[in-house]
């Protein structure tokens, strides 16, 4: 969760455990649940894969009014629970003086 206030300067998934594809997940998409693929559209399924600063569509500078989730979405299909994804979000918040 990207806490209200705070100007966003990554997001991070890892694969921990590469999500399995029996439910016909090809991909996932990184968003805010409202853009699918804020921080990334189309996250290969492959283990360690970590999504990289070219992922990330947040224009610099960006301020989130109000407390903001990460959501992933599946892309192609559905989660089929195996899979274990580390999300890391990294954000300045400034403080007042």
């Amino acid at each position: 969760m990207i806490p209200a206030g705070a100007e966003a300067v990554h997001v991070f998934v890892t694969n921990m455990v590469a999500p399995g594809t029996s439910q016909g997940l090809t991909s996932y998409a990184v968003g805010d649940g409202v853009t699918a693929d804020r921080w990334g559209a189309g996250v290969p399924l492959t283990l360690g894969h970590t999504t990289t600063t070219a992922d990330f569509r947040a224009p610099l500078g960006t301020v989130f009014a109000v407390a903001t989730p990460v959501v992933l979405s599946a892309e192609g299909g559905l989660w089929d629970g195996t899979g274990q994804l580390g999300v890391e979000v990294r954000y300045r918040l400034e403080e007042a003086v």
